[in-house]
């Protein structure tokens, strides 16, 4: 249905995606994994039509997509991101909003609405305002409102990444029926593997913009210091695996899960990698085997045989009834047997992939006063409000020493300090601050975003990128501005 042919997008002349082809077909339900940074929701992004690829093409229905058809496209795929913005007013008409801009209202509109918002249990949130729910919360009816249009192409980032286990299984089964009662194709960005195993057909992992080569487990973030040779130790966590490279700096190491051995006990071979844990899950594996994952310091995957699995007696076994009484136990119920304690040991040391780019954020408060003007949107009246607010700044680059692209947190927590706390903290905005004296600039949490995206822009080292201002009012309230400074 879509398609990304020989796609290559930059920021700032730096490459963030490459990908040769990416396909979403009809009626496909796709989890992209990948670590923070890796490029997934760029990718959404490209594929929803919201930006256009540096090089390459988007293909829709087997047609180049050109300009001019970009708007009516657009009204066929929806794109739900991380942190999604609601509306001002009630739930109802958040879900409602986009089936009002296609002309559908009256009980058509409601119906839908009540349809979708039952599904993913929001019938009882329908009155409440968007200040009255929870970061979970806003994700479901953001979800819901993209539902309720019944797109072709439904395009999720991080969708359940607040979520508690209900609401993101009732999110999934959600997904489900719509994609039984129409063929609705579904692309999720997520960080929950677990749940990429169980609700999608196919499983792809991001490093850096391009296609992994591995399946998505044992992908991890590290940090490499020149060795001078080709083998040197990378710390993961509270662990050290060792690791064939040349490369230096920030980096993506990946331990394919078919390359590791699972014993109670020492084995006698070559492995230089060899790591002692307790298994938490065993699972079936969707390429075939079983999932078997132990903590070892940090969370492993293992791919192992069925027979391995009994071998090691890995497999929990439920006691039965039968056991119990043998053993004198109460029959109250069947409980898991826990498997013990195994070596993870690593058939050949860890592989290092592509390009290193990395994210940095630095979070300051202030607190400040601001009014809007009278009028029907803010009241008859302007009222002055005080607000702490939280500022996150995020700018990406390679932060190797190598590169002009160095900017340490210090650095960074230093000009946030001159260029944000001290100019705001204690201030009225509308009086004090040149740029919304004269009401050119609405005093909201937007409009804040944006001025101190101007204000901090032009003082980024050559090399990183000013990638995203986000300004917290409350708890659930929060504006945030992305561009290319």
């Amino acid at each position: 249905m879509v398609e990304l042919r020989g796609v290559r997008h930059r920021y700032e002349g730096r490459l963030v995606l490459d990908l040769e082809h990416f396909a979403v077909p009809a009626g496909a339900m796709i989890a992209v994994v990948g670590h923070n940074g890796a490029g997934k929701s760029t990718l959404l992004r490209l594929l929803a039509l919201l930006e256009a690829p540096t090089e390459g093409s988007v293909v829709w229905d087997g047609v180049p997509v050109a300009r001019r058809k970009r708007p009516a496209l657009r009204r066929r795929v929806t794109l739900v991101e991380q942190r999604p913005v609601l509306l001002r007013g009630t739930v109802l008409e958040n879900i409602g909003f986009g089936l009002r801009v296609r002309g559908i209202s009256g009980a058509a509109a409601y119906k839908r609405t009540a349809e979708v918002a039952e599904q993913l249990g929001l019938l009882s949130l329908l009155e409440r305002r968007r200040t009255e729910l929870s970061d979970g919360e806003v994700q479901r009816v953001a979800v819901a409102r993209a539902l309720a249009v019944q797109p072709d192409v439904l395009l999720l980032d991080e969708p359940v990444s607040s979520a508690d286990r209900a609401a993101a299984g009732a999110m999934y089964r959600a997904l489900a029926t719509e994609r039984r009662a129409r063929p609705l194709a579904i692309c999720i960005a997520s960080h929950q593997l677990e749940d990429a195993y169980r609700w999608a057909d196919d499983i792809r992992a991001l490093a850096d913009g391009r296609l992994s080569p591995v399946t998505p487990e044992n992908l991890f973030r590290v940090e490499l210091a020149a060795a001078g040779t080709d083998t040197m130790s990378a710390r993961v966590g509270a662990i050290d695996i060792l690791v064939t490279t040349d490369r230096a700096g920030p980096a993506v190491l990946a331990v394919p899960p078919g390359d590791i051995f699972v014993s109670r006990e020492p084995l006698s071979s070559s492995a230089r990698n060899v790591l002692k844990g307790r298994v938490t899950r065993v699972a079936a594996h969707r390429g075939g085997g079983v999932a078997v994952t132990a903590d070892v310091g940090v969370e492993l995957i293992a791919v192992v045989t069925a027979d391995a699995t009994r071998e090691l007696a890995l497999a929990r076994r439920r006691r039965t009834d039968r056991d119990r009484h043998r053993r004198g136990v109460p029959r109250t119920g069947a409980r898991a047997r826990r498997p013990g304690g195994v070596l993870f040991q690593s058939q050949r040391r860890a592989g290092v992939l592509t390009m290193p780019t990395a994210y940095l954020t630095r979070i300051v408060e202030f607190t400040a006063t601001h009014r809007f003007p009278p009028g029907p949107e803010f009241g008859a009246a302007a009222h002055a409000h005080s607000h702490r607010y939280a500022c996150h700044v995020t700018v990406r680059g390679p932060f190797d020493p190598a590169t002009s692209g160095v900017m340490s947190a210090k650095a960074l927590g230093a000009l946030l300090e001159k260029e944000i706390v001290q100019p705001l903290d204690g201030r009225d905005i509308n009086d004090d601050i040149a740029a919304f004296a004269d009401g050119k600039w609405l005093t909201t949490g937007e409009g804040l975003a944006v001025y101190l995206w101007e204000r901090i822009k032009g003082q980024i080292p050559k090399g990183v990128t000013l990638y995203a201002i986000r300004v917290q009012e409350g708890p659930h309230l929060y504006s945030e501005y992305r561009g290319e400074s």
